[in-house]
């Protein structure tokens, strides 16, 4: 049975914005606070595969490690999948995900 109560909350959650929350290091913060970088990796694992496939998003927000206050948000733009030599992950080529952001949120 289908309630007033019921539908409002149906509808404040389905206007709820989907947002994808990051931390990110100095060094990587950085690059991405000056619009130097427009993508960041992950590795491509159990748990990344898990939050990203089938999932779209509205926003990424990029938190500052340490200081979870300091936050950069983007517009969710997407996603690829490759193998690629990332130095943080070392001298071999790795499975990856490539997170874009280069839209920016003021």
């Amino acid at each position: 049975m289908h309630t007033e109560q019921a539908e409002k909350g149906k509808d404040r959650t389905m206007s709820k914005k989907r947002i994808l929350r990051l931390r990110a290091t100095k060094t990587e913060w950085r690059p991405l606070r000056d619009g130097d970088k427009g993508k960041v990796y992950r590795r491509a694992n159990r748990y990344w595969k898990r939050l990203l496939f089938g999932n779209s998003f509205e926003e990424i927000h990029f938190l500052l490690k340490g200081n979870d206050a300091r936050i950069l948000r983007f517009r969710w733009i997407g996603y690829s999948q490759q193998t690629l030599v990332v130095e943080e992950f070392g001298p071999d080529p790795v499975e990856v995900f490539v997170i874009y952001c280069w839209d920016r949120i003021q």
